[in-house]
């Protein structure tokens, strides 16, 4: 963004926008390959199909070490400091980890050496390292507007994924892998939580074939949520459905949003209907579970899970009991009569089901407050910010948000914040509260010479 004036006038000041996204004249735009890699990670964030041969890990790891080490030895990381308080946070964030993962080994609680912790520890670096450089990549490769495009792509290759198994193949039954990548029932329902929101960008907001594919992109991914039978991710997908057709009415002003909500809820309706009968009798009888979820041993579990929590943190609210540490550690629970064919020892070896309750336990206060601090912040920034930049033209940033409340619903039945796609998303968000600032500092440069 350049701003001309000439000293002879006082209102002569002109605001010639070079690009979609301005930049700092001083700062050098980002290398083409780092672009690219940046994409790949991203692209493989929200479709995680494969691991890396011989390392026997994901792809994300390799392709985001490559584009770090492009960025903070080849770039040397230009005009990195504008993002200060983010790298704060995730250090922040960290301290408080690698705090209850030393209190844990050396300090009252007595635990001991604990491999699994000390690599959680290394992971949640790694994972602080993915938020920070995507807050950098997206902000100053100007991707924002790209992004629902590759998430978009992604996330209905997934769907064409679940949709040729549990239909082709026939591998409906509930909590199934997946025999082509290896995922659960309840990783796609993560990501279709996640990343289906990215698609109403182009459904709602684009024109001509990007609106058509959007739709028909959107009308995917709803079957094979539908059929995936994951209860959370149905609320997440109608959660952010909603949350970002009222932001919509919101930066326009108007109902219209609210009434391509009603539309959008008929079309659904009239696609389900002409799915196959054993199809549809199956995601009946999954959707009427809710309506009986005092028996529902999934459902009872979780809330199990949540009071082991709660116990957990009351027994050591600041450091909590350590990285990794929920599955090995123990508290007295009230069992509910449905649970109680198996003795405790049996639910204290499972999952925690739920993040919020998983950082509480495991990291304490140290972990939560500065946790806390950040969706607080993209909660309630970040829903502005969105709606500003819807109104400038940038609708991508309403897919960012309704991306993120869809999926921090979604991970209160799901401990999916140890992965690196939650602090993607975070990341998106945040990237739209520094456009938006972008935006306000290149206004306020020109109200300066009026």
């Amino acid at each position: 963004m350049k701003v001309s004036y000439e000293p002879g006038s006082q209102a002569s000041a002109q605001l010639t926008v070079e690009q979609p996204w301005p930049m700092r004249a001083s700062t050098r735009p980002l290398p083409k390959h780092i672009i690219w890699l940046f994409i790949a990670f991203a692209v493989y964030i929200a479709a995680p199909v494969g691991d890396a041969p011989i390392l026997g890990t994901s792809w994300s790891a390799p392709i985001l070490y490559a584009v770090a080490l492009g960025l903070f030895f080849g770039y040397r990381a230009r005009g990195i400091r504008r993002y200060a308080r983010w790298i704060w946070f995730a250090v922040a964030f960290w301290l408080g980890i690698a705090a209850s993962f030393l209190v844990n080994i050396f300090g009252s609680y007595g635990v001991g050496f604990d491999r699994e912790s000390l690599l959680d520890v290394i992971r949640f670096g790694y994972w602080m390292l993915a938020f920070v450089i995507t807050v950098y990549v997206v902000c100053r490769a100007r991707l924002g507007p790209r992004m629902p495009t590759y998430f978009g792509a992604a996330v209905v290759f997934l769907a064409c994924i679940v949709l040729l198994e549990r239909l082709g193949l026939d591998t409906i039954t509930g909590g199934a892998i997946s025999r082509l990548t290896g995922l659960s029932q309840n990783a796609y329902g993560w990501q279709f939580s996640t990343f289906t929101p990215y698609l109403l960008v182009p459904a709602v907001t684009g024109r001509g074939r990007a609106k058509l594919l959007g739709a028909v992109g959107l009308l995917l991914v709803w079957g094979a949520a539908a059929i995936n039978l994951s209860r959370s991710s149905w609320l997440g997908i109608a959660v952010g459905l909603a949350v970002f057709l009222i932001l919509y009415s919101a930066a326009h002003r108007t109902f219209r949003g609210l009434v391509l909500f009603a539309l959008v809820g008929m079309i659904a309706v009239w696609a389900a209907s002409l799915a196959p009968d054993p199809v549809k009798a199956r995601v009946m009888e999954r959707y009427q579970t809710l309506e009986r979820l005092d028996t529902d041993k999934s459902y009872q579990i979780r809330r199990l899970m949540v009071q082991k929590a709660r116990r957990l943190f009351k027994r050591h609210p600041i450091f909590g009991v350590g990285p990794s540490r929920f599955a090995k550690s123990s508290a007295p629970l009230d069992i509910p009569p449905v649970l109680r064919y198996a003795p405790q020892s049996h639910f204290d070896r499972k999952s925690a089901h739920n993040s919020y309750a998983l950082l509480l336990a495991e990291g304490g206060l140290a972990c939560t407050v500065p946790f806390a601090v950040l969706l607080l912040i993209l909660f309630f920034r970040g829903a502005r910010a969105a709606v500003l930049l819807c109104r400038r033209g940038e609708p991508w940033a309403l897919g960012a948000y309704a991306s993120f409340v869809g999926m921090s619903l979604h991970l209160w039945s799901l401990a999916g914040l140890t992965g690196t796609a939650p602090w993607v998303v975070y990341a998106m968000v945040t990237a739209t509260i520094e456009r938006d600032k972008e935006l306000k500092c290149g206004l306020n440069t020109l109200r300066r010479y009026e």
